[in-house]
């Protein structure tokens, strides 16, 4: 198994085709590693939201648009354990959530 120092690496090794990426990033580290697949054509998945402001998720738009298959979304929302949280959530102002 290959190992990668960087997301670049990874996308840019030609030896291994990857079917699909999921990229996990705080908000503020969108669009670089989107780019990467973009370019290297490999189908992602981004966990929303997609950018921490307009420009970026616009850009990000305009250079995915008909180039690579992807889509958005929160990775968490089908968790077993969500609709539990949910409901004691209701019942209770949160001051702290560490997960």
């Amino acid at each position: 198994m290959a190992t990668f120092e960087s997301a670049e690496a990874l996308l840019i090794f030609e030896a291994e085709r990857l079917d699909a990426v999921f990229i996990c990033v705080p908000p503020n580290a969108h669009g670089d590693i989107e780019n990467l697949a973009v370019n290297s054509q490999t189908p992602m998945f981004i966990e929303k939201p997609l950018a921490h402001d307009l420009a970026t998720a616009e850009d990000l738009a305009l250079r995915i648009a008909g180039r690579v298959a992807v889509a958005v979304g929160y990775q968490w929302r089908q968790l077993s354990f969500l609709p539990e949280v949910l409901e004691r959530l209701s019942r209770t102002e949160p001051n702290l959530v560490v997960a």
